[in-house]
């Protein structure tokens, strides 16, 4: 949920902004139990994209750094953060997926460039009942929402 509200500020944001690409926000479906929402929709398409941002569970307690992961085989991503002040909120890596992957497993199948914002270790709370929103790290939220925003318009 927190990437969705980033994603929903992002628009709102950007609605009335005129931009060199056209910028599809989209949200996937299934990623736990396969990613069947990214892998649908590169099946049916992946013409013409740029690049893919991921975001996940990025809305997690400061007690989990965030990473931003890059794909290793479009080093020139991580370029996207040089003018951004963002290595103070997370930790840069290539992506290496090991036993938990993203939705930018598929991306990277399709030798698409991209980028994921999400926790560096899995949250202990993910996904049981207490995820609720006390916990959510609001100044994070802003940040990434920031960065992201910074991104896009640098495009």
């Amino acid at each position: 949920v927190s990437g969705v509200s980033i994603l929903i500020n992002l628009v709102n944001q950007l609605s009335e902004t005129k931009l060199k690409y056209n910028i599809l926000f989209a949200f996937w479906d299934a990623e736990e139990i396969g990613r069947y929402g990214s892998k649908y929709y590169l099946s049916r398409t992946c013409d013409n994209i740029l690049f893919y941002i991921n975001l996940d569970t990025c809305g997690s307690s400061s007690a989990y750094k965030l990473g931003f992961l890059y794909d290793g085989e479009h080093p020139e991503t991580v370029h996207l953060l040089d003018d951004l002040d963002t290595y103070n909120i997370f930790q840069v890596n290539e992506y290496a997926p090991t036993s938990y992957t993203t939705d930018c497993e598929f991306f990277k199948q399709y030798n698409l460039p991209f980028v994921s914002i999400s926790p560096m270790t899995l949250p202990q709370y993910m996904h049981k009942g207490s995820d609720t929103p006390d916990i959510i790290n609001y100044k994070r939220l802003y940040q990434i929402n920031t960065i992201i925003h910074q991104m896009l318009m640098s495009l």
